[in-house]
């Protein structure tokens, strides 16, 4: 049992509600019914997707040496030594196998759209791969492939249950984009910021860590390190927004209070300067991701159904909190990574 749950930590299986959730909008979107065994054979994919990538990129990243630089990540099982490098390569890439035929047969047996499913399974596939090995480590475009590899793969949804890509699709997939892209661009970058072995866009744009004459830690974000911050945001509300509006006007009044919890936790993130608290920001960035993805729910609630996407989202807190209590001994909404 010691070894499930140390594998569960190393594929953060407690945020996986983060790749469920896009995954059922897009089903739904591109015409799928969640009542049917078809959805039900769809459900492995989204788990498998983000618990075997999400375990490849902690996998490479401790084997390349930047995780174990990382004093927060010390206790991360790969990193404590309670599971080798060896046996992980073994586990996770037989997973990420197991998700490639899982997918190809699944594309294959229900897809109306076989072939454009499957080229976007495909280019999703190669865009992680090429995140996990090197890419988020070695250049400021780091964000792109990351962003691109959820983009592709949503897209190879909508080939399940459609010919086209309609325009709330596509409208569904630039708010997802931009939802990524904050996450990489500025809220991984701010969980690093003080690793000078590591690229690190916020450095770049003139954002640190200083320490005052007290021996305190003070985070301090650069003028355009916020601007480009806050247009990703502003972006992502402005495309949530519109969605829900081209979805069901009165779907706007759901948004509403999640969209604002986003923009209030961006605001506690931006702040600056302001004392450093690597702890504390993991839980706004925690609280700030899962209000754009509730808020995402919301603005197509409608389609998914109403009581259905109430149920949805709190089966999401239901399965953050249980998860990390199972692999961190703690029933809080923040990660441990």
């Amino acid at each position: 049992m010691e070894k499930i749950r140390y594998y569960l930590a190393i594929f953060r299986a407690h945020s996986a509600p983060s790749t469920i959730i896009p995954f059922v909008i897009f089903y739904v979107l591109s015409g799928g019914n969640i009542w049917t065994l078809k959805f039900l054979l769809f459900l492995p994919l989204p788990i498998m997707v983000h618990w075997f990538g999400f375990g490849h990129n902690s996998l490479m990243d401790t084997a390349r040496g930047y995780d174990t630089k990382d004093p927060h990540k010390q206790h991360h099982p790969l990193v404590a030594g309670l599971v080798s490098l060896e046996q992980a390569h073994k586990v996770i890439h037989t997973g990420l196998l197991l998700f490639v035929l899982y997918g190809c047969w699944y594309i294959y047996r229900f897809a109306v759209e076989k072939v454009l499913a499957a080229l976007c399974f495909v280019f999703g596939y190669a865009c992680g791969h090429a995140y996990n090995d090197g890419l988020d480590k070695a250049t400021h475009w780091k964000w792109v492939p990351e962003a691109l590899t959820a983009t592709f793969m949503v897209l190879a949804i909508n080939f399940i249950n459609s010919t086209t890509i309609s325009y709330v699709v596509l409208v569904a997939v630039l708010a997802l984009f931009m939802i990524h892209a904050f996450q990489i661009f500025f809220e991984g970058e701010l969980k690093e910021i003080e690793f000078m072995h590591e690229v690190n866009i916020l450095r770049t744009l003139g954002s640190r860590v200083a320490t005052n004459e007290e021996g305190q830690k003070i985070l301090i974000i650069s003028r355009l390190a916020k601007a480009f911050a806050w247009a990703i945001q502003i972006i992502k509300t402005g495309l949530i927004y519109y969605l829900a509006w081209l979805m069901c006007i009165y779907n706007i009044i759901l948004v509403t209070p999640y969209m604002a919890g986003m923009l209030w936790l961006t605001y506690k993130l931006l702040k600056s300067p302001r004392l450093y608290d690597h702890d504390k920001d993991l839980d706004y960035m925690a609280g700030a991701e899962i209000m754009a993805f509730f808020g995402s729910v919301m603005a197509v609630a409608n389609a998914i159904g109403y009581i259905e996407s109430a149920l949805l989202c709190l089966f999401s807190i239901a399965w953050l909190v249980g998860f990390n209590k199972i692999q961190w001994g703690s029933g809080a909404i923040g990660p441990k990574v």
